[in-house]
């Protein structure tokens, strides 16, 4: 009988995940060993792999910490902000977890019925956009009212023992079981680097967490949230889950607070939490401290969007942070002006594919294109360049603004439907 481990110990097993392992070039775990370098010593790196596997010798390295700060997509770093901690694995074990990864995933799916109604991250298909029309559909039905929450430092909290035994209980045999324990109980190597950085303490619990940039983490989120989705299947709650952060519409503001009653019960059993209750127009906070609301759908910001009747419009962070990311890929010093260019460009068309899906205001994509032009011209002057004969920065580049690229994004979309 072929064993899940056997499957992983094939070559074309892990030649396949490392087709679909992100492929950033410059991205390296704690060995400093970057995407295109594992890429250059591929069969190597593929041999050596299977080696170590079939021997029984095959051990995950540690992870690097990198800090994000909260409810930002930046790390700019700060003595007085938070931080989620991604874990980087080396590429070396993104490679293997990413073929556990498929490998495991059926199974983990059919068990728990990873694919419903509710969630709509990490699983194929699923998509900002898809959570959002559902959000809208269910508001054209009548539903007025939101729960809006999140779970409090949920992958930090998911217990290791759970789903551990959650995921043994979902395969066909226990062969991968070992190596995928020591892949959830890995720590970080530059924890002092990373407390230096952040001015924040770092501790580690080796009972309960899973880390935040390994491609096993998501699924195992999910695997773990999964009674919460069929809780709300079976009590017919209109809810979307993105992760950890969820909304649920109702017709009634009771029966958004009844949502948050059943929802905080159920969380409670998995040893999770979520925020405290502030209903709208009657426990309005000094802004503080962090809650779960009841509030009117009109007005809802989620998922970086604004939701106003029938229309949903980016959310004024989401126009703060696409220009945020431009202006970082363009003061990256190690770039040479051709490959920053394709950085840059790379950003810009990946938010605007993103969020061509909206009704985005022209205002706003007016504003967005002038601070992307008056970055682009600095870029040309740094590079000791400029526009030609006082051309604008993006017409002699030939870059298309971000007006330009919604539309025609939507033209594309409309074509496609009437086809």
């Amino acid at each position: 009988m072929t064993t899940l481990y056997d499957q992983l110990s094939d070559e074309r097993t892990l030649r396949e995940a490392w087709k679909k392992i992100h492929k950033n070039p410059r991205s390296s775990g704690i060995d400093q060993i970057t995407i295109d370098e594992f890429r250059d010593k591929l069969e190597t790196e593929l041999g050596e792999i299977v080696k170590m596997l079939r021997g029984g010798k095959y051990k995950p390295q540690l992870l690097k910490g990198h800090p994000l700060e909260k409810g930002k997509n930046h790390s700019v770093v700060s003595d007085n902000k938070e931080y989620r901690i991604l874990k980087i694995p080396t590429v070396r074990d993104r490679v293997v977890q990413k073929a556990i990864e498929r490998l495991v995933e059926p199974y983990l799916s059919k068990k728990y019925a990873l694919y419903n109604s509710v969630s709509y991250a990490y699983v194929d298909g699923g998509s900002v956009e898809k959570a959002a029309v559902q959000l809208r559909k269910y508001y054209e039905a009548g539903n007025a009212w939101v729960y809006k929450s999140d779970i409090k430092k949920f992958f930090d909290k998911i217990n290791k023992k759970d789903v551990l035994k959650m995921i043994q209980d979902a395969l066909p045999d226990d062969s991968l079981m070992k190596l995928i324990d020591k892949f959830l109980v890995i720590d970080i190597q530059n924890s002092a680097e990373l407390v230096e950085r952040t001015k924040q303490e770092y501790s580690y619990n080796p009972l309960v967490g899973v880390a935040q940039g390994s491609p096993l983490s998501p699924l195992f989120a999910n695997v773990y949230l999964s009674s919460l989705d069929q809780l709300a299947i079976k009590n017919e709650m209109k809810m979307v889950r993105y992760a950890d952060d969820l909304v649920v519409l109702t017709k009634t503001k009771e029966q958004a607070v009844e949502a948050h009653r059943l929802i905080e019960a159920h969380l409670k059993s998995l040893k999770l939490e979520v925020h405290p209750l502030e209903i709208y127009g009657e426990n309005v906070s000094s802004g503080h401290e962090k809650h779960s609301t009841v509030e009117k759908y009109s007005g809802l910001i989620f998922l970086g969007l604004t939701f106003k009747g029938s229309k949903i419009f980016p959310s004024g962070d989401s126009y703060v942070n696409a220009i945020w990311t431009v202006r970082r890929a363009a003061n990256n010093k190690t770039l040479p002006f051709v490959k920053k260019l394709i950085s840059i460009e790379a950003r810009v068309q990946g938010w605007c594919s993103a969020y061509a899906f909206t009704d985005f205001q022209e205002q706003q994509v007016t504003k967005l294109d002038k601070q992307f032009e008056d970055v682009m011209q600095k870029v040309l002057r740094k590079s000791d360049l400029k526009a030609i004969h006082n051309k604008a920065a993006l017409d002699a580049l030939q870059m298309p603004t971000y007006k330009f690229r919604l539309n025609s994004i939507k033209d594309k979309r409309k074509n496609k439907k009437v086809k």
